[in-house]
């Protein structure tokens, strides 16, 4: 009963900040997040003593803390700072619990909330975006190693979802920022990770295999956004002229 009642406090308390703000306008968005941010340690500060039942609360009410708060696009920089440190709190505490499967809630929940900002227009912040998601795998793959389970599956496998995942969206954000040299710095530091990986124990090899795999497909929409515009380009470049039917070009 006594994590029952733990959790639907939490959940009260999350919903009177979210009605308050939200609602009846009473926080600004400040108050708003110190209130949410304050809400979430004490869930897991309960969660230490109830269970589960209290940390999935904290940690639902936390990823839904920016939304309550009003973050967007408009203040990225604050939204990736919030769920860097949110996210290294659960890590932490599923370090100390041993619980992987918090490790991977939190990991999906920022990897959302990423997939949202990549559909945004993130221009000006996307260093930072590309940042968090590079450290986001590092980080998940690190806590799921020290979690110690696997929940009947292969090490290589639960242990490369949060990898997988942050290569697939770092190859997402590249042609958003035009594939940078930043863009590949951040793909590359991934990439050297999973051959650590697989060098350092050999059932993470196929950690190593994939990174190459999804290297290939950076490698080729590179390429191929690069063809896209140069077409473009010589398209643009001869205005006014159009082909006849041998092939010759004539005035439009």
């Amino acid at each position: 009963i006594g994590h029952s009642l733990a959790g639907a406090g939490i959940a009260v308390l999350y919903a009177t900040l979210y009605m308050a703000s939200e609602l009846y306008g009473l926080f600004g968005l400040t108050a708003s997040l110190v209130g949410v941010i304050t809400v979430t340690i004490l869930a897991f500060i309960l969660s230490r003593k109830h269970g589960p039942p209290t940390a999935i609360m904290g940690l639902l009410g936390g990823f839904a803390a920016p939304y309550v708060a009003g973050l967007g696009p408009e203040s990225v920089a604050p939204l990736v700072i919030y769920l860097g440190i949110f996210t290294t709190g659960l890590f932490g505490l599923a370090i100390h619990r041993g619980w992987a499967w918090l490790a991977l809630l939190a990991t999906g929940g920022s990897v959302i909330w990423t997939s949202a900002l990549l559909f945004m227009d993130i221009t000006e912040d996307s260093s930072i975006v590309g940042l968090f998601i590079m450290l986001l795998a590092i980080g998940g793959v690190l806590t799921l190693s020290r979690t110690g389970q696997n929940y009947g599956l292969p090490k290589s496998a639960i242990r490369s979802i949060p990898l997988v995942v942050g290569l697939v969206q770092l190859i997402m954000l590249a042609p958003l920022i035009q594939f940078s040299p930043v863009s590949w710095l951040f793909f590359a530091v991934l990439a050297v990770f999973a051959i650590a990986l697989g060098w350092r124990d050999e059932e993470m090899t196929p950690a190593a295999a994939g990174a190459l795999g999804l290297a290939f497909a950076m490698v080729g929409a590179a390429l191929s956004g690069k063809k896209r515009q140069n077409v473009g380009t010589h398209r643009s470049g001869r205005p006014g002229r159009d082909a006849g039917s041998d092939g010759t070009a004539r005035p439009v």
